[in-house]
């Protein structure tokens, strides 16, 4: 700020120093043109400072590691006729190691704009961007005024997913075990379900009989007992 300032001053300066000497009119419209900028810079910074909100946005809350995250910078500007830019400082940690990444970002000041940003973490954890200074500066970059803001986003990384082939025996397919699914294929020996009511066979256990259902069809009616699905991969 101080050096833009100054800057500013010595091109001033030298614009009054040029009118000494050659007394044009030309260059005496160059100075009173920025004797009214430096007024209606400053005056706009401010309002741009007041009537802008920059939000910090993330696409999703979960990525893999080594794989590039997008996060996002919304500018919503209060009135349309506002210009100029900004420049902000996200600031990128790693919980588990306090680990801290900073990027610069610089945009324009427009009714409605994205600004995208990508980072690639290397490690897994739990990361944290946030949005914590931002400064608004006018057309040329020479005044700029700070406003400090709380935005942030939270975004887990997990490590990276590999498909791995897995093949289901049969022995593991009829594994016996309580699940909440059973056969629609073939009978087991689950007497919490049943399967189907048939009629009765030769040899088949009294104990199976069903006495209510045998009762109203005037012949022996014998449960099949249910066979759960287990060891479900």
């Amino acid at each position: 700020m101080i050096v833009n300032l100054l800057g500013y001053l010595i091109i001033v300066l030298l614009t009054l120093l040029c009118l000494f000497v050659y007394k044009g009119q030309f260059i005496c419209m160059l100075l009173v043109f920025e004797a009214l900028y430096l007024i209606f810079a400053i005056l706009h910074v401010i309002v741009a400072r007041l009537n802008t909100d920059i939000k910090i946005d993330s696409m999703s809350t979960i990525s893999e590691c080594g794989k590039p995250v997008h996060i996002m910078l919304k500018t919503n500007a209060v009135n349309k006729w506002l210009f100029g830019q900004y420049k902000a400082k996200v600031t990128i940690t790693n919980r588990f190691e306090q680990r801290k990444k900073c990027i610069k970002v610089m945009g324009k000041i427009t009714d409605k704009s994205t600004q995208d940003l990508y980072f690639t973490p290397k490690r897994c954890g739990k990361y944290e961007v946030r949005l914590d200074k931002i400064w608004f500066c006018d057309l040329f970059g020479f005044f700029k005024l700070k406003k400090k803001v709380h935005q942030y986003w939270e975004i887990s990384v997990l490590p990276e997913a590999n498909l791995i082939p897995i093949e289901v025996s049969r022995r593991t397919r009829e594994y016996i075990a309580d699940a909440e699914e059973y056969s629609t294929r073939e009978s087991g020996d689950d007497p919490s379900e049943l399967y189907q009511i048939r009629e009765y066979k030769a040899g088949d256990s009294l104990h199976d009989i069903h006495w209510k259902v045998s009762a109203k069809e005037d012949e022996l009616m014998v449960k099949e007992r249910s066979k759960p699905m287990g060891a479900a991969v």
